[in-house]
């Protein structure tokens, strides 16, 4: 049987910590989260360079704030009975108390103002809670990950374009090329541009949501003990065959955490699809846009006598036309791109409530992790 440490990296690796047992925020999230810390914690160090110090001056407040820094270290870890400089096996109060108090010394040193060196305990408080909850949800592996799928994943997100692309082409057309769509662009400022975008990717990320709602416990589901066994294969337990008489599968019990933490990763793995399906259609738009819509097509739908020179960021004449890559063009484009995205999460959820289409590369991951898991419930 292969060590628990192996397949407790091997979960991490594949983003989802948390379906490790006994995972322990002392034991295994601060732990991992200690180097990051560290090096915050080093980098703060260089706050105490500033205008108040000069010279040999700040040299010494400079050295005074790394034998601060060490010297917290060294002594929690004397306390704790592990070498001076070693990273801590096991994070507990007082690691936690030397992370916010050392800093604040710092910006002490550097500021010689007791309130404004209290900032230091709120910002470290904040940062160690945003470190935690990236460490605890394998956020960095899971993020790896989701860059590396999208070659993969692109393949599967056209294909689910194309079929969603007949209605989603006359709806985006029809719009691009409709006058009144351009003398909005032209009158929106950024503020509200901005606040536009921001509503449809808030219904973007309200439909993705939607459509991983029970896709966990799908995923989870595994109808025999032969279906799990194939489906750990090409994982740190191929080479272990679990053999049950038993018909029904109920091994991965996965608590909150646990599924937070798989549909977050399926959470990701559909807003990437989306993402890839909003940039695809903004640069059809602005492209098409550039070689279709004429200087004077533009002007007549702006109602204007010609575009301004402020609003052009890009001009060439090709094929003895002058081609302008304009603010409207890019609005325009990009608010279309964004509706697109819109009805394409819509059409994501119609493709879950039919089960017409297969796993794709992170659901296949996710379900070989759940697979994992029943096989190490099932011998521990």
């Amino acid at each position: 049987m292969v060590s628990a440490e192996v397949i407790d990296r091997w979960f991490v690796e594949q983003g989802l910590p948390h379906l490790i047992d006994h995972y322990s925020a002392r034991e295994d999230i601060l732990t991992r989260a200690a180097p990051a810390l560290s090096v915050i914690a080093l980098g703060e160090v260089f706050l105490v360079f500033g205008d108040r110090y000069a010279g040999w001056a700040q040299f010494a407040v400079f050295m005074a704030a790394l034998a601060v820094l060490f010297g917290t270290v060294a002594v929690v870890n004397r306390l704790r009975g592990r070498r001076p400089m070693a990273l801590p096996d096991n994070v507990g109060a007082l690691e936690i108390a030397a992370f916010v108090i050392a800093p604040t010394l710092v910006g002490l040193l550097g500021t010689l103002e007791p309130i404004a060196a209290a900032v230091f305990v709120p910002v470290q408080i904040v940062i160690l809670v945003v470190v935690y909850a990236v460490t605890s949800y394998g956020l960095v592996p899971m993020a790896l990950r989701a860059v590396r799928q999208v070659a993969r994943g692109l393949g599967d997100s056209l294909a689910l374009l194309a079929r969603a692309l007949p209605i989603m082409l006359v709806f985006s057309l029809f719009l691009f090329i409709n006058a009144e769509v351009w003398l909005i662009a032209d009158d929106w400022n950024p503020e509200f541009y901005f606040l536009t975008l921001s509503a449809l990717a808030a219904m973007i990320i309200l439909f993705v949501a939607v459509s991983i709602r029970s896709e966990a416990d799908g995923l989870g589901h595994f109808a025999t003990w032969a279906d799990v066994n194939e489906w750990s294969r090409s994982s740190p337990v191929d080479h272990v065959s679990v053999r049950d008489d038993s018909d029904e599968v109920d091994e991965p019990v996965i608590g909150r955490r646990a599924r937070a933490n798989v549909s977050l990763m399926l959470f990701v793995n559909h807003l990437v699809k989306v993402v890839i399906v909003v940039v695809v259609v903004f640069a059809v738009y602005v492209g098409f846009g550039l070689l279709s819509i004429r200087e004077l097509t533009m002007s007549d739908w702006l109602l204007v006598d010609s575009i301004d020179p402020s609003d052009i960021y890009f001009e060439t004449h090709w094929m003895g036309a002058r081609v302008i890559l304009t603010q409207q063009l890019l609005m325009v484009s990009g608010f279309i791109a964004m509706l697109c995205g819109v009805q394409f999460s819509i059409a994501q959820i119609g493709e879950r409530a039919r089960g017409d289409d297969g796993l794709d590369p992170v659901q296949r991951d996710v379900r070989r992790a759940l697979a994992v898991r029943c096989v190490v419930r099932r011998l521990t």
